[in-house]
């Protein structure tokens, strides 16, 4: 078992590719994705966060030049996007991320009803037709996982995805199930294929169990 003190003392491997040495970075930007060596997606996170922040920055001060139809549109077309791009990676992060995104959220929703105060962000969200970031990150990885299933996406992701078998010891009774990968750490449950399909069992579980109780005496 190698401790914290004898990792601070093992250098890195030098990695060359036709003679050329690789050069170690603790981070990278590639199609507008910081990853870092951890692959926990901290970074990426606090970069929409700052890019929310300036996004709030201009809507609070220039929002009451507006009515409240443009400054929906201000948010759902220049704020939104922030959000939904390869918004499953902000899962991958620390909760406190989407903890802060979700409260710049609540700050937007009072800047679009040009509120300084607001009791019940929910009710206010359901007017505007906006979901909270929680929901939206999965109605996103829900899309995302219907393209796959569908082979709209490359077949190597749909080789991962298998139904649970009437072979398997497990209770069929209300339907088909997706197998959930078995990962005991917390990043493997963290993954896309894990939280989907979790996801979409427990949806799917929650329909037909209301279905059931529905058709009941």
């Amino acid at each position: 078992m190698i401790t914290s003190q004898k990792k601070n003392t093992i250098s890195d491997p030098k990695i060359e590719i036709d003679g050329i040495l690789i050069e170690k970075v603790s981070e990278i930007k590639y199609l507008g994705i910081i990853v870092d060596e951890r692959l926990n997606f901290n970074k990426n996170s606090e970069n929409i966060v700052k890019k929310l922040n300036k996004k709030l920055g201009f809507l609070r001060r220039q929002g009451s030049k507006m009515d409240e139809a443009s400054r929906i549109l201000y948010y759902k077309s220049l704020v939104q996007p922030h959000l939904d791009y390869c918004s499953f990676l902000l899962n991958m992060s620390d909760k406190s991320f989407m903890d802060s995104i979700q409260k710049i959220q609540n700050k937007f929703i009072r800047a679009i009803k040009m509120k300084k105060r607001m009791e019940n962000h929910d009710l206010v969200r359901k007017e505007i037709n906006i979901v909270n970031i929680s929901m939206r990150i999965n109605i996103n990885v829900m899309k995302t996982f219907n393209r796959i299933i569908n082979k709209n996406l490359p077949l190597e992701l749909n080789k991962r995805i298998t139904l649970v078998s009437s072979k398997n010891k497990f209770n069929l009774r209300h339907g088909k199930a997706y197998n959930v990968p078995k990962y005991l750490t917390k990043v493997g449950k963290k993954s896309f294929f894990y939280v989907t399909q979790k996801l979409i069992n427990e949806a799917n579980e929650f329909i037909k169990k209301s279905k059931l109780e529905n058709k009941a005496p």
